[in-house]
Protein backbone atom coordinates (compact mmCIF):
# COMPACT_ATOMS: atom_id res chain seq x y z
CA UNK A 1 0.00 0.00 0.00
CA UNK A 2 2.88 2.24 0.64
CA UNK A 3 3.97 2.79 -2.78
CA UNK A 4 0.90 3.45 -3.68
CA UNK A 5 2.00 7.11 -2.81
CA UNK A 6 4.26 7.24 -5.66
CA UNK A 7 3.46 4.62 -7.72
CA UNK A 8 0.12 5.42 -8.66
CA UNK A 9 0.59 9.48 -8.93
CA UNK A 10 0.83 8.90 -12.94
CA UNK A 11 -1.85 6.75 -13.88
CA UNK A 12 -5.42 8.29 -14.85
CA UNK A 13 -8.30 7.11 -12.36
CA UNK A 14 -9.67 6.24 -15.70
CA UNK A 15 -7.51 3.50 -16.33
CA UNK A 16 -8.11 1.94 -12.80
CA UNK A 17 -11.55 0.42 -11.80
CA UNK A 18 -13.98 1.25 -14.39
CA UNK A 19 -16.18 4.30 -13.80
CA UNK A 20 -19.81 2.21 -14.99
CA UNK A 21 -19.57 -0.91 -14.78
CA UNK A 22 -22.01 -3.89 -14.69
CA UNK A 23 -20.94 -4.87 -10.75
CA UNK A 24 -19.30 -2.38 -8.69
CA UNK A 25 -16.80 -3.36 -6.31
CA UNK A 26 -17.44 -4.37 -2.79
CA UNK A 27 -17.52 -0.70 -1.25
CA UNK A 28 -15.30 -1.86 1.95
CA UNK A 29 -12.07 -3.90 2.36
CA UNK A 30 -13.66 -6.77 5.06
CA UNK A 31 -16.85 -5.66 6.53
CA UNK A 32 -18.14 -1.88 7.39
CA UNK A 33 -17.45 -2.32 11.14
CA UNK A 34 -14.15 -3.73 10.77
CA UNK A 35 -12.94 -0.93 8.62
CA UNK A 36 -14.05 1.59 10.47
CA UNK A 37 -12.79 0.30 13.92
CA UNK A 38 -9.52 -1.40 12.06
CA UNK A 39 -8.76 0.16 9.32
CA UNK A 40 -10.50 3.97 9.27
CA UNK A 41 -9.32 4.76 12.83
CA UNK A 42 -12.30 4.44 15.04
CA UNK A 43 -10.00 1.81 17.55
CA UNK A 44 -7.61 4.39 17.85
CA UNK A 45 -10.09 7.40 18.99
CA UNK A 46 -11.99 4.79 21.34
CA UNK A 47 -9.17 4.13 23.81
CA UNK A 48 -8.15 7.81 22.77
CA UNK A 49 -11.47 9.39 24.74
CA UNK A 50 -10.68 8.02 28.20
CA UNK A 51 -7.25 9.12 27.91
CA UNK A 52 -8.42 13.04 26.68
CA UNK A 53 -11.39 12.80 29.36
CA UNK A 54 -9.26 12.06 32.11
CA UNK A 55 -10.66 8.73 32.73
CA UNK A 56 -8.33 6.59 35.07
CA UNK A 57 -7.77 3.15 33.76
CA UNK A 58 -6.41 0.32 35.37
CA UNK A 59 -2.70 0.49 34.70
CA UNK A 60 -2.63 -3.76 34.86
CA UNK A 61 -5.88 -3.41 32.75
CA UNK A 62 -4.39 -0.94 30.05
CA UNK A 63 -0.62 -2.81 30.05
CA UNK A 64 -2.56 -5.90 29.33
CA UNK A 65 -4.47 -4.12 26.36
CA UNK A 66 -1.35 -2.90 24.92
CA UNK A 67 0.49 -5.97 25.05
CA UNK A 68 -2.66 -8.06 23.38
CA UNK A 69 -2.82 -4.97 20.64
CA UNK A 70 1.04 -5.62 19.88
CA UNK A 71 1.03 -9.64 19.51
CA UNK A 72 -2.32 -9.45 17.11
CA UNK A 73 -1.59 -6.20 15.54
CA UNK A 74 2.19 -4.80 15.47
CA UNK A 75 3.96 -8.09 15.46
CA UNK A 76 1.83 -9.44 12.65
CA UNK A 77 1.99 -7.06 10.26
CA UNK A 78 5.39 -7.50 9.40
CA UNK A 79 5.09 -10.99 8.96
CA UNK A 80 2.30 -10.15 6.26
CA UNK A 81 4.84 -8.71 4.30
CA UNK A 82 6.92 -11.62 4.28
CA UNK A 83 4.19 -14.14 4.02
CA UNK A 84 2.80 -11.92 0.70
CA UNK A 85 6.67 -12.31 -0.53
CA UNK A 86 7.43 -15.19 -0.06
CA UNK A 87 4.13 -17.58 -0.42
CA UNK A 88 2.81 -15.55 -3.41
CA UNK A 89 4.99 -17.31 -6.33
CA UNK A 90 3.75 -14.46 -8.76
CA UNK A 91 5.39 -11.72 -6.05
CA UNK A 92 8.21 -13.30 -4.90
CA UNK A 93 9.09 -13.99 -8.71
CA UNK A 94 8.91 -10.37 -9.27
CA UNK A 95 10.57 -8.78 -5.89
CA UNK A 96 11.83 -11.72 -4.28
CA UNK A 97 14.96 -10.95 -5.06
CA UNK A 98 15.80 -7.07 -3.77
CA UNK A 99 13.40 -8.18 -0.77
CA UNK A 100 16.46 -11.08 0.17
CA UNK A 101 19.72 -8.72 -0.52
CA UNK A 102 17.49 -6.14 1.77
CA UNK A 103 16.92 -8.42 4.56
CA UNK A 104 20.75 -9.54 4.39
CA UNK A 105 21.95 -5.86 4.42
CA UNK A 106 19.06 -4.80 7.76
CA UNK A 107 20.81 -8.08 9.05
CA UNK A 108 24.20 -7.09 9.05
CA UNK A 109 23.55 -3.36 10.22
CA UNK A 110 21.76 -5.29 12.85
CA UNK A 111 24.57 -7.17 13.73
CA UNK A 112 26.63 -3.97 13.73
CA UNK A 113 24.29 -2.87 16.44
CA UNK A 114 24.75 -5.47 18.90
CA UNK A 115 28.14 -4.24 19.42
CA UNK A 116 28.03 -0.30 19.25
CA UNK A 117 25.93 1.91 21.22
CA UNK A 118 26.12 4.41 18.96
CA UNK A 119 24.69 2.67 16.15
CA UNK A 120 21.56 1.27 17.64
CA UNK A 121 20.46 4.71 18.52
CA UNK A 122 21.08 5.80 14.73
CA UNK A 123 19.06 2.80 13.84
CA UNK A 124 16.32 3.98 16.30
CA UNK A 125 16.23 7.40 15.16
CA UNK A 126 16.20 6.11 11.49
CA UNK A 127 13.64 3.71 11.86
CA UNK A 128 11.36 6.64 13.75
CA UNK A 129 12.09 8.73 11.13
CA UNK A 130 10.84 6.63 8.13
CA UNK A 131 7.99 5.69 10.07
CA UNK A 132 6.39 8.24 9.72
CA UNK A 133 6.79 8.38 6.01
CA UNK A 134 5.82 4.47 6.19
CA UNK A 135 2.41 5.60 7.99
CA UNK A 136 1.45 8.55 5.69
CA UNK A 137 1.97 6.49 2.41
CA UNK A 138 -0.28 3.80 3.75
CA UNK A 139 -2.90 6.11 4.43
CA UNK A 140 -2.82 7.67 0.91
CA UNK A 141 -2.93 4.00 -0.62
CA UNK A 142 -6.15 2.88 1.91
CA UNK A 143 -7.86 6.34 1.18
CA UNK A 144 -7.55 5.77 -2.64
CA UNK A 145 -8.82 2.36 -2.31
CA UNK A 146 -11.72 3.28 -0.84
CA UNK A 147 -12.02 5.57 -3.73
CA UNK A 148 -11.67 3.37 -6.28
CA UNK A 149 -14.06 0.84 -4.05
CA UNK A 150 -16.86 3.56 -4.46
CA UNK A 151 -15.83 4.84 -8.15
CA UNK A 152 -15.19 8.58 -6.68
CA UNK A 153 -13.00 9.24 -10.16
CA UNK A 154 -10.50 11.74 -9.54
CA UNK A 155 -8.63 13.56 -11.94
CA UNK A 156 -4.85 13.14 -12.08
CA UNK A 157 -4.35 16.43 -10.43
CA UNK A 158 -7.42 16.16 -7.89
CA UNK A 159 -5.38 12.89 -6.81
CA UNK A 160 -2.26 15.16 -6.74
CA UNK A 161 -3.93 17.13 -4.11
CA UNK A 162 -4.58 14.54 -2.04
CA UNK A 163 -1.05 12.86 -2.41
CA UNK A 164 0.38 16.94 -1.73
CA UNK A 165 -1.40 16.44 1.80
CA UNK A 166 -0.22 13.52 3.03
CA UNK A 167 3.82 14.65 1.74
CA UNK A 168 3.31 17.98 3.71
CA UNK A 169 2.17 16.07 6.45
CA UNK A 170 4.98 13.49 6.69
CA UNK A 171 7.71 16.53 6.10
CA UNK A 172 6.03 18.91 8.85
CA UNK A 173 6.24 15.65 11.39
CA UNK A 174 9.63 14.74 10.53
CA UNK A 175 11.02 18.41 10.68
CA UNK A 176 9.02 18.95 14.07
CA UNK A 177 10.82 15.78 15.28
CA UNK A 178 14.27 17.04 14.35
CA UNK A 179 13.56 20.53 15.65
CA UNK A 180 11.70 20.48 18.85
CA UNK A 181 14.55 19.22 21.51
CA UNK A 182 13.13 16.54 23.72
CA UNK A 183 14.48 15.93 26.93
CA UNK A 184 16.56 12.76 26.49
CA UNK A 185 14.59 9.80 27.25
CA UNK A 186 15.45 6.15 28.20
CA UNK A 187 14.54 3.60 25.78
CA UNK A 188 15.60 -0.36 25.31
CA UNK A 189 18.55 0.01 27.94
CA UNK A 190 19.48 2.82 25.76
CA UNK A 191 19.64 6.69 26.57
CA UNK A 192 18.64 8.24 23.49
CA UNK A 193 20.17 12.08 23.78
CA UNK A 194 18.35 15.17 22.45
CA UNK A 195 18.77 15.87 19.21
CA UNK A 196 17.31 19.10 17.17
CA UNK A 197 19.74 20.19 14.95
CA UNK A 198 16.94 22.02 12.29
CA UNK A 199 15.86 25.82 12.87
CA UNK A 200 13.12 26.36 13.78
CA UNK A 201 11.86 28.99 10.78
CA UNK A 202 11.79 25.48 9.16
CA UNK A 203 9.18 24.25 11.01
CA UNK A 204 7.15 27.30 10.51
CA UNK A 205 7.39 26.98 7.00
CA UNK A 206 6.05 23.22 7.32
CA UNK A 207 3.07 24.00 9.36
CA UNK A 208 2.43 27.11 6.85
CA UNK A 209 2.62 24.13 4.03
CA UNK A 210 1.01 21.71 5.70
CA UNK A 211 -2.59 23.96 6.59
CA UNK A 212 -2.25 25.05 2.86
CA UNK A 213 -2.61 21.89 1.99
CA UNK A 214 -5.08 21.04 4.34
CA UNK A 215 -7.09 24.03 2.70
CA UNK A 216 -6.66 22.79 -0.73
CA UNK A 217 -7.51 19.55 -0.05
CA UNK A 218 -11.28 20.82 1.61
CA UNK A 219 -11.27 23.20 -1.51
CA UNK A 220 -10.85 19.86 -4.09
CA UNK A 221 -13.63 18.05 -1.87
CA UNK A 222 -16.01 20.97 -1.65
CA UNK A 223 -15.62 21.78 -5.57
CA UNK A 224 -15.84 18.34 -6.85
CA UNK A 225 -19.43 17.78 -4.19
CA UNK A 226 -20.31 21.58 -6.07
CA UNK A 227 -19.23 20.39 -9.22
CA UNK A 228 -19.92 16.35 -9.68
CA UNK A 229 -22.17 16.16 -6.64
CA UNK A 230 -19.76 13.36 -5.35
CA UNK A 231 -18.90 13.33 -2.11
CA UNK A 232 -15.14 12.22 -0.69
CA UNK A 233 -15.83 8.75 0.87
CA UNK A 234 -16.22 8.83 4.36
CA UNK A 235 -14.08 5.49 5.15
CA UNK A 236 -11.25 7.76 3.21
CA UNK A 237 -11.68 11.09 4.79
CA UNK A 238 -12.06 9.25 8.16
CA UNK A 239 -8.89 7.60 7.63
CA UNK A 240 -6.78 10.59 6.77
CA UNK A 241 -8.51 13.39 9.07
CA UNK A 242 -7.10 10.19 12.05
CA UNK A 243 -3.77 10.21 10.56
CA UNK A 244 -3.32 13.61 10.28
CA UNK A 245 -4.00 14.38 14.13
CA UNK A 246 -1.98 11.30 15.05
CA UNK A 247 0.96 12.20 13.40
CA UNK A 248 0.93 15.88 13.76
CA UNK A 249 -1.77 16.82 15.92
CA UNK A 250 -0.85 14.44 19.21
CA UNK A 251 2.71 14.86 19.32
CA UNK A 252 1.94 18.55 20.48
CA UNK A 253 0.64 17.09 24.02
CA UNK A 254 3.94 15.40 24.71
CA UNK A 255 7.20 16.58 26.09
CA UNK A 256 8.91 13.97 26.75
CA UNK A 257 11.27 12.03 23.99
CA UNK A 258 10.75 8.35 26.20
CA UNK A 259 6.46 8.99 25.88
CA UNK A 260 6.55 10.23 22.30
CA UNK A 261 7.79 6.67 21.61
CA UNK A 262 5.51 5.31 23.80
CA UNK A 263 3.16 7.34 21.69
CA UNK A 264 4.31 6.40 18.96
CA UNK A 265 3.93 2.86 19.50
CA UNK A 266 0.28 3.36 20.40
CA UNK A 267 -0.74 5.24 17.04
CA UNK A 268 1.19 1.85 15.98
CA UNK A 269 -0.74 -0.41 17.50
CA UNK A 270 -4.26 0.45 17.05
CA UNK A 271 -4.06 2.21 13.63
CA UNK A 272 -1.80 1.57 11.34
CA UNK A 273 -0.88 -2.12 12.13
CA UNK A 274 -4.29 -3.02 12.44
CA UNK A 275 -5.01 -1.35 8.84
CA UNK A 276 -2.46 -2.86 7.43
CA UNK A 277 -3.59 -6.27 8.89
CA UNK A 278 -7.38 -5.41 7.29
CA UNK A 279 -5.77 -5.30 3.91
CA UNK A 280 -3.48 -8.04 3.71
CA UNK A 281 -5.99 -10.19 4.96
CA UNK A 282 -8.24 -9.54 2.53
CA UNK A 283 -5.62 -9.20 -0.15
CA UNK A 284 -4.58 -12.97 1.24
CA UNK A 285 -8.30 -14.05 1.52
CA UNK A 286 -8.82 -12.91 -2.29
CA UNK A 287 -5.37 -14.04 -3.66
CA UNK A 288 -6.10 -17.57 -2.49
CA UNK A 289 -9.53 -17.86 -3.85
CA UNK A 290 -12.99 -17.64 -2.56
CA UNK A 291 -15.26 -20.20 -2.52
CA UNK A 292 -17.46 -20.69 -5.26
CA UNK A 293 -20.77 -18.94 -4.10
CA UNK A 294 -19.26 -16.64 -1.68
CA UNK A 295 -18.93 -12.76 -3.01
CA UNK A 296 -16.75 -10.45 -2.26
CA UNK A 297 -19.12 -8.64 -0.48
CA UNK A 298 -19.26 -11.53 2.43
CA UNK A 299 -15.20 -11.94 2.72
CA UNK A 300 -15.75 -11.66 6.32
CA UNK A 301 -17.35 -14.78 6.99
CA UNK A 302 -14.26 -16.04 5.19
CA UNK A 303 -11.96 -14.98 8.85
CA UNK A 304 -13.03 -17.78 10.73
CA UNK A 305 -12.19 -20.13 8.36
CA UNK A 306 -9.57 -22.62 8.73
CA UNK A 307 -7.43 -21.18 5.78
CA UNK A 308 -7.79 -17.64 7.54
CA UNK A 309 -6.81 -18.76 10.90
CA UNK A 310 -4.16 -20.95 10.08
CA UNK A 311 -2.71 -17.93 7.63
CA UNK A 312 -3.34 -15.43 11.12
CA UNK A 313 -1.95 -18.33 13.91
CA UNK A 314 1.01 -18.01 11.30
CA UNK A 315 1.57 -14.32 11.64
CA UNK A 316 1.09 -14.63 15.04
CA UNK A 317 4.49 -17.00 16.01
CA UNK A 318 6.25 -15.61 13.79
CA UNK A 319 5.55 -12.25 14.95
CA UNK A 320 6.49 -13.17 18.30
CA UNK A 321 9.37 -14.72 16.94
CA UNK A 322 10.87 -12.10 14.96
CA UNK A 323 9.86 -9.04 17.44
CA UNK A 324 10.40 -10.71 20.72
CA UNK A 325 12.31 -14.61 20.63
CA UNK A 326 15.33 -13.11 18.62
CA UNK A 327 15.42 -9.90 22.10
CA UNK A 328 15.02 -11.91 24.48
CA UNK A 329 17.64 -14.72 23.33
CA UNK A 330 20.15 -11.82 22.75
CA UNK A 331 19.79 -10.40 25.67
CA UNK A 332 20.42 -13.42 27.52
CA UNK A 333 23.28 -13.70 26.23
CA UNK A 334 24.34 -10.55 27.33
CA UNK A 335 23.90 -7.94 24.32
CA UNK A 336 22.87 -4.48 25.77
CA UNK A 337 21.31 -3.11 22.65
CA UNK A 338 19.48 -6.46 21.80
CA UNK A 339 15.53 -4.75 21.85
CA UNK A 340 16.79 -2.03 19.45
CA UNK A 341 17.97 -4.45 17.01
CA UNK A 342 14.69 -6.01 16.58
CA UNK A 343 14.01 -2.13 14.85
CA UNK A 344 16.19 -3.61 11.71
CA UNK A 345 12.71 -5.81 10.66
CA UNK A 346 10.90 -2.48 11.01
CA UNK A 347 13.54 -1.18 8.18
CA UNK A 348 12.95 -4.09 5.81
CA UNK A 349 9.09 -3.96 6.22
CA UNK A 350 8.97 -0.45 5.15
CA UNK A 351 11.37 -1.25 1.97
CA UNK A 352 9.50 -4.67 1.15
CA UNK A 353 5.94 -2.51 1.85
CA UNK A 354 7.35 -0.07 -1.15
CA UNK A 355 7.65 -2.89 -4.16
CA UNK A 356 5.03 -4.88 -3.17
CA UNK A 357 2.31 -2.43 -3.03
CA UNK A 358 1.78 -1.07 -6.87
CA UNK A 359 -1.55 0.46 -7.31
CA UNK A 360 -0.35 0.52 -11.13
CA UNK A 361 0.09 -3.21 -11.34
CA UNK A 362 -3.13 -4.49 -13.01
CA UNK A 363 -3.28 -7.87 -10.75
CA UNK A 364 -2.38 -5.91 -7.61
CA UNK A 365 -5.04 -3.26 -8.00
CA UNK A 366 -7.67 -5.74 -8.98
CA UNK A 367 -7.06 -7.60 -5.64
CA UNK A 368 -6.97 -4.35 -3.88
CA UNK A 369 -10.18 -2.55 -5.17
CA UNK A 370 -12.83 -5.82 -5.64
Amino acid sequence: MQQAITGDLGASDQSLPPAQSKTAPYPWILHPVIDILFCCGGLLWLLLIPLFAGLKVDANLALFGFIMLNVLFSDTHQPATLFRVYASARTRAKVGIPITVAAVIVIALGAAALFSVPMAIIGLRVTFTWAVQHVMAQVYGVALIYCYKRQYIMTNGEKRTLFVLCNTAIAYAIIRMWTIPMPPGHLYNLDIPSLAPLPYWLLFAARLALQCAVVAFVFMVVRKWIKERKLFPLPALFTVVTALAATTVLPSFIHNGTMLVIAGAFIQNCFHSCQYNVVTTAYFLKEQGLPEGVPFSKIATQLFTRKALNYYGFLVVLGLTLNVGVAVALTLVGFQTAAAVVYCTSMHHYFSDALIWRMKDPAVRKLLVA
